[in-house]
């Protein structure tokens, strides 16, 4: 089967629609969400029908933008809610209160609940898929961010967790996350009392083998990419063949821009959309990694 797996949609219209299309021309036939559907840019109704109308109950999660939409973590608990993200999130209620959204708005505070903060787990062709947002060892799962290169931070856990499914359900598992809007593959393999990694520097169109057994995924941003290419981001996950492709689609970023202007959304979000600046703490070779594989 071929699943579609997004991220971080981030209420980018144009974006969305982009790679929606492009996914049908690739024959998907399933989609999975790994959370931020609102948030930072200017049309939460459109993720959110897509949500509703393209995707069963159990094939997505929240991210903690929509948790924070929901009400259902404060800025008490949620420390990652810049004043930056308050402000467009404030908008997006705006916008969710017109009469013409009342569909998305009901959807919004039907399903945006508690019990999708959790991972979910999906078996498909031998394989455990655990879906998160940012991480199965955050205590939220909401606000980790797990990068390649954090090898003696994050990474022991992440993959401590996964081997512990599979030594349970007998499988392979494979964890996949947003959260970080950076395009990652990482494979891990038990060596004595630690695991040894090998953290992939992707290119877009390009497919990976998921035969190894524990792998991490991350399939980047559709709505707000962080890794110099402005392009939407995707991953074709192939089960039956276990492979996955990392994609890259155009779309009328300037489209989304405008309207950003026109709604009073703070300017650093049409920069982002422009440059799609990466994390502070991003080492060197990432960036340059980044920087050469822009054009592919």
């Amino acid at each position: 089967m071929k699943i579609a797996v997004l991220s971080d949609i981030h209420a980018n219209q144009e974006a969305l629609e982009s790679v929606l299309n492009d996914a049908e021309r690739r024959g998907a036939e399933r989609f999975w969400f790994l959370g931020d559907a609102v948030g930072y840019g200017p049309d939460p109704q459109a993720p959110l029908l897509w949500l509703k109308y393209y995707l069963d109950h159990g094939e997505w999660v929240l991210g903690n933008h929509d948790a924070f939409f929901a009400g259902l973590v404060s800025k008490d608990t949620d420390g990652d809610v810049s004043p930056t993200a308050l402000r467009a999130l404030e908008l997006n209620r705006k916008r969710l209160d017109l009469p013409e959204n009342a569909e998305a708005s009901q959807f919004c505070q039907a399903e945006l609940q508690p019990g999708r903060i959790h991972p979910v787990q999906c078996n498909l062709d031998g394989v455990d898929y655990v879906l998160v947002h940012s991480s199965q060892k955050d205590p939220l799962g909401l606000h980790r961010s797990v990068y390649a290169w954090q090898e003696d931070i994050f990474l022991p856990q992440e993959f401590a967790a996964l081997e512990e499914r599979s030594l349970t359900s007998g499988r392979p598992s494979i964890q996949l996350y947003g959260h970080t809007h950076v395009p990652t593959l990482v494979y891990g393999q038990r060596v004595g009392e630690d695991f040894a990694y090998h953290a992939v520097k992707v290119c877009p169109g390009q497919t990976y083998s998921l035969e190894a057994g524990l792998a991490i995924i991350n399939p980047g941003s559709v709505g707000f990419p962080r890794d110099r290419d402005n392009r939407a981001a995707y991953t074709l996950l192939d089960t039956a063949g276990r492979m996955l492709t990392f994609l890259r689609v155009g779309y009328d970023w300037m489209e989304t821009a405008q309207k950003l202007a026109r709604e009073g959304y703070p300017d650093l979000l049409r920069n982002r959309l422009r440059f799609a600046d990466v994390a502070g703490d991003t080492p060197q070779d990432w960036k340059k990694h980044f920087e050469k594989v822009r054009e592919c």
